[in-house]
């Protein structure tokens, strides 16, 4: 970084500092020669320092789509078998720290600065309209006993902090819970039976630490993830994941607003 090796920096200086250098996973200068983007250079800097990368194990993932997702999941292989696993991302979900990991490092208890709960609720419409037409729905979907209002902003959080969710199921059936633009990491999974869900249920082994935007929650299990909001403000949404259960009314908009005096708060026209 500029300036002298005394200087101290700040973790939004050094994000300033980076962010002024050119993303090429972005944009690409139209005057780029051939080759300008392979590996040549890779190598040769490798060799340089003796080919670190011939000393230990690789596994290396591309794609499109689930590279987190595998990636958690051979994390959570490696690590059962008794291996240390580091891990490096590119791009991050959520923070830049999350690109070169050692184990899967939790969002710690004494991070978080807000308490969320979730349940997913169906109940019977009784009695049935009188003369309905068929294929009226004879359920309420809800959550936190409360349909969606397209018009109401059920949570109002704050950019910059950290929301510890506890998500629970009071239907029959399986819910799989999603939100829009910021990632949560998992922290326990807890059966009906109250066990430890991990070790308990095949669906979760290797979740424990993952960072998600999409988990299943079944009947009577209880859920807990926590999230950071660091990047964008505006209002987005969470759901139920299965298209009935949203469409009927499974849905709760969220807004991330700038910490501001409450007499000073701007209404917020960014949407996600």
């Amino acid at each position: 970084m500029p300036g002298s090796r005394k200087e101290q920096h700040t973790r939004a200086s050094a994000l300033a500092w980076l962010d002024r250098r050119i993303n090429f996973e972005r944009a690409v200068p139209a005057s780029a020669a051939p080759g300008t983007f392979g590996l040549t250079r890779v190598r040769r800097l490798l060799a340089a320092i003796g080919d670190p990368h011939h000393r230990f194990p690789v596994v290396h993932v591309a794609g499109t789509k689930g590279k987190g997702s595998t990636v958690a999941m051979l994390t959570a292989v490696l690590q059962a078998a008794g291996h240390r696993v580091g891990r490096y991302l590119s791009p991050h979900v959520d923070a830049i720290e999350e690109r070169i990991c050692v184990g899967n490092r939790p969002i710690s208890a004494a991070e978080v600065t807000g308490i969320q709960t979730l349940m997913f609720e169906i109940t019977a419409i009784t009695p049935p309209p009188a003369g309905a037409p068929p294929g009226l729905p004879t359920d309420r979907y809800m959550i936190d006993g409360k349909i969606y209002d397209p018009n109401l902003v059920n949570r109002v959080l704050p950019l910059g902090g950290v929301e510890e969710w506890t998500l629970t199921n009071n239907s029959d059936f399986d819910h799989t819970f999603h939100i829009h633009v910021n990632p949560f990491q998992v922290i326990s999974a807890t059966t009906e039976n109250n066990q430890d869900a991990f070790r308990a249920d095949e669906l979760y082994r290797g979740l424990e630490g993952a960072w998600k935007d999409t988990i299943l929650v079944r009947k009577g299990y209880k859920i807990v993830v926590r999230t950071r909001y660091q990047r964008y403000i505006g209002e987005f949404v969470l759901h139920c994941h299965i298209l009935d259960h949203e469409d009927q009314g499974m849905m709760q908009n969220i807004s991330i607003v700038v910490p501001q005096p409450a007499a000073a708060q701007p209404k917020v026209n960014h949407r996600h």
